[in-house]
């Protein structure tokens, strides 16, 4: 069963050559990848049953949506369960660059339903359809995931990094001596007969900024470009969530704006642009925080749980240690404490301007009982705790 699967999945659909055995093309471990989420693309009845089951798995927050935060944690979870725990935990490293591309090729999709009238979850909220991906477009999620992935591991390839595109970039160098490991069996228009041409003229083309680099980004847009103008099998699914016009996006935006300190744009800006270039260690970082800035029914839920962590005193304020002490916290019990350390202390210039700009909110607050200096502009009080976690979003976007 599991290879009549496979034999009629979108592995073979897009990538019909991906199985064979070859000294260039797709890696071992791009097939493995692509075995744990094929089914969930498929259009026939059982394919339907699967992504039913596990878009519930993936809704943790059961309001009909999925967040980028929930998808990321469901691929981990799906990789780690068919799959041991060391090798799901690697391929979802090595993976993680193709995620926020999957999630916005199909948001952008929920983006341009949802311009046309606003939609609310079970709870009454209403919602920015860019904000999260529907039920109804999972199935397009699970195939743009699988596009990107092998855009990953066809870029990989060149930069030569085993763990994944780290460095998101690769040189004149590292192209010409990693073009020859391309083949035709991914079966991206862009990268057949390659191999036939000048490599050096060919970086020539694909470093339109001559900035003598190839990003990823410049990969990712070369790669999608080619496949939506030649209008392959590929293409027509990555066209079928071609985005409005931010002008649309805006207004739908403002509608839905209210009048808090922070505006509800502000978070939903701050994760849409990473999808331009999206840096793994400060999608990471974010992804740990954006859940608790969401003025939904859901984020107050987040952000009262991690109000009563953080503030350990229970005096309604924090302070600055207090709150570097959370973010460590926070991310080592996300990813581990090797992990964890590593973002908490690449990030750790961004945490005293979020803390500062959060107190320059309140400059009329008054002076703690029985002290006449102003005292309080050490400490963030509680109800400016959500505009807080907006900005530890947005300054670290701004670092990277």
């Amino acid at each position: 069963r599991e290879s009549t699967l496979l034999k009629d999945s979108i592995i073979s659909h897009f990538f019909p050559t991906v199985n064979a055995d070859s000294d260039g093309g797709p890696s071992k471990k791009l097939r493995s990848f692509l075995s744990c989420f094929v089914v969930y693309g498929s259009e026939d009845v059982e394919g339907g049953k699967l992504r039913n089951r596990e878009f519930e798995v993936a809704d943790q927050s059961n309001n009909g949506f999925i967040s980028i935060a929930e998808f990321d944690r469901w691929i981990r979870s799906i990789l780690v369960t068919k799959l041991d725990r060391g090798e799901g935990d690697k391929l979802w490293r090595f993976f993680h660059p193709s995620f926020t591309y999957a999630f916005n090729r199909a948001r952008t999709k929920a983006v341009e339903q949802a311009v046309t009238g606003a939609q609310r979850d079970q709870t009454g909220e209403e919602y920015i359809g860019g904000d999260y991906v529907m039920k109804k477009d999972f199935r397009l999620l699970n195939l743009s995931l699988c596009i990107y992935a092998a855009m990953v591991d066809a870029f990989s390839l060149i930069d030569g990094h085993d763990d994944g595109p780290e460095e998101r970039l690769f040189t004149l160098e590292e192209w010409i001596t990693g073009s020859v490991k391309l083949s035709d069996n991914y079966g991206f228009t862009a990268l057949a007969g390659i191999t036939q041409h000048d490599p050096s003229e060919v970086f020539a083309i694909m470093d339109t900024q001559q900035i003598g680099v190839v990003l990823l980004t410049y990969w990712f847009n070369l790669l999608e470009g080619a496949e939506i103008a030649t209008k392959t099998k590929i293409g027509l699914t990555l066209s079928m969530s071609e985005k409005v016009e931010n002008s649309k996006v805006d207004t739908l935006r403002e509608k839905r704006r209210k009048s808090t300190i922070v505006a509800d744009s502000l978070l939903s800006v701050t994760i849409q642009t990473t999808h331009m270039a999206p840096p793994s260690n400060v999608f990471d970082f974010i992804s740990c925080f954006v859940d608790i800035g969401e003025d939904t029914t859901r984020g107050k839920e987040l952000l009262n749980r991690e109000w009563k962590v953080v503030d350990a005193n229970s005096n309604d304020l924090i302070s600055s240690a207090e709150f570097f002490r959370w973010i460590k916290l926070t991310l080592v019990e996300r990813y581990g404490r090797d992990i964890g350390n590593v973002l908490w202390k690449e990030f750790f210039p961004c945490y005293s301007q979020a803390f500062n700009h959060t107190k320059d909110l309140d400059a009329s607050t008054s002076n703690l009982e029985g002290d006449s200096s102003n005292m309080m502009e050490n400490y963030v009080n509680g109800r400016d705790f959500r505009a807080l976690c907006v900005y530890l979003c947005i300054y670290p976007n701004m670092y990277d």
